[in-house]
């Protein structure tokens, strides 16, 4: 079945709204309140988005169609949450950083989340696509995300000793001992999460085009998940512009939104494949 013209302008929007500053607005430091009311107002508009994209339909349809929407509901869900975390902008440096340790736990607490929740999706989108008849591509890209979802964790407890060497430098007036090495392994570990991230990516991308559940836009996934490949080693490696693309990919956020783009387009997918099914047309 075609994509409507209505279907592609509701695919877009969802595309775009974890990073329109519905919720960026709402925040400043040490006021999570406002934030978390903008948060929940943002996740009902994607929700509803979502449903009436595809989930709507697809949860009355086969087993494949509500295999599909099941993944994308997840994926979507995870996009929700990691936005929360991305749209607080970057974390404050020194004391600020300190004084606002409510809201940097919020932050990588709701990152490490979504990422989890990114690879359940990611998991029942295996299962689909084994039945479909793709096991190699499938499988790669599960083992490569399982693996990547367990170094963001360390990631992420990494960061929260972040706060025991600012509370140090703040106490004696000079960094720990500890921190430069502690740094390095951080910035290299982060590398080897986001490469893994991207990777793992592409074999989900590589899979659905394999089975014919993405278009051209399986290429565009994958294209831009190994230049991403490429990119993240200069962060370390380049000081200064040119390491500032695997910087910005290094975001822990951002690996993310490409599984949550896919959920979009498997929630159309799924509602399209149920309208153009033999049972809705007899219907």
């Amino acid at each position: 079945m075609p994509t409507t013209p209505k279907s592609r302008a509701i695919q877009i929007i969802l595309w775009l709204l974890p990073f329109l500053p519905l919720t960026s607005l709402a925040y400043h430091y040490d006021g999570l309140y406002m934030y978390m009311i903008a948060g929940a107002i943002q996740a009902v508009l994607m929700a509803v988005a979502a449903w009436v994209l595809g989930l709507g339909d697809a949860r009355r349809g086969m087993t494949q169609q509500r295999g599909l929407a099941a993944a994308a509901t997840v994926l979507i869900a995870s996009g929700a949450i990691i936005s929360l975390g991305w749209n607080m902008g970057p974390p404050p440096a020194g004391d600020q950083f300190l004084a606002t340790q409510l809201d940097q736990q919020f932050r990588y607490t709701a990152l490490l989340i979504g990422g989890i929740l990114a690879m359940g999706g990611l998991t029942v989108l295996r299962s689909s696509l084994e039945q479909a008849g793709d096991r190699t591509w499938s499988s790669l890209g599960h083992t490569t995300m399982l693996l990547s979802t367990l170094l963001f964790a360390v990631v992420n407890a990494a960061l929260q000793i972040g706060f025991e060497a600012l509370r140090q430098e703040s106490s004696t007036g000079r960094e720990p001992s500890w921190v430069e090495p502690f740094r390095n392994y951080f910035v290299y570990l982060t590398i080897f999460w986001a490469a893994l991230a991207y990777m793992g990516t592409a074999f989900y991308a590589a899979s659905l085009r394999k089975v014919g559940w993405m278009g051209k836009a399986a290429w565009v996934s994958i294209g831009g998940c190994l230049a991403a490949v490429a990119l993240v080693p200069f962060f370390p490696l380049a000081p200064g512009p040119l390491g500032m693309p695997g910087y910005l990919l290094c975001i822990p956020a951002v690996p993310y939104f490409m599984p949550y783009w896919m959920g979009v387009n498997l929630a159309r997918r799924a509602g399209e494949a149920r309208a153009a099914s033999p049972a809705a047309k007899a219907a």
